[in-house]
């Protein structure tokens, strides 16, 4: 008297084992994709932030400055007593004080005053993912100007 067992077979166990094998590496791929995205989207947002803090801090200098110059690529700003500087050197923009040399690791192209309706604008020309990005900041006249102006105007 023979009895049957019930049980799997070799190859359905085989098939399962496979079919296993393909959900497993689906889904380590899936997971190492969704890896390499968070990854670029944290490189992203950080490359921004360095971007924001600088576009913040130049605008507030040039915002409490007595008075900027621009020559040769090189945008000179005085600030009570204070002197600062931002020069390009080998395409990346560098900023000093004090003879002290800080490298913003920001690609620039040019730094130049540019004339419109009679106003003028200080313009950094970046460069930026390929791409040309040009800030303009109006350039007002500086302080001892303003002051001889408000008081030539006041009335005696």
């Amino acid at each position: 008297m023979r009895r049957k067992l019930k049980s799997f077979t070799v190859m359905e166990v085989l098939i399962v084992m496979a079919i296993m094998g393909l959900l497993v590496g689906i889904i380590a791929n899936a997971t190492n994709r969704l890896s390499e995205q968070l990854k670029n989207s944290s490189d992203i947002s950080q490359e921004l932030n360095q971007w924001y803090a600088f576009r913040s801090n130049l605008w507030r200098e040039l915002y409490f400055s007595d008075s900027m110059n621009v020559e040769k690529n090189e945008l000179t700003i005085f600030e009570n007593q204070r002197e600062f500087s931002y020069f390009i050197d080998d395409g990346f923009l560098k900023r000093t004080e004090n003879q002290k040399v800080i490298d913003t690791k920001i690609l620039v192209k040019s730094i130049e005053v540019e004339q419109k309706e009679n106003k003028e604008y200080i313009v950094l020309d970046f460069n930026w993912k390929t791409e040309s990005l040009k800030m303009k900041f109006y350039k007002p006249s500086d302080l001892s100007s303003r002051v001889n102006r408000y008081f030539s105007s006041v009335k005696q």
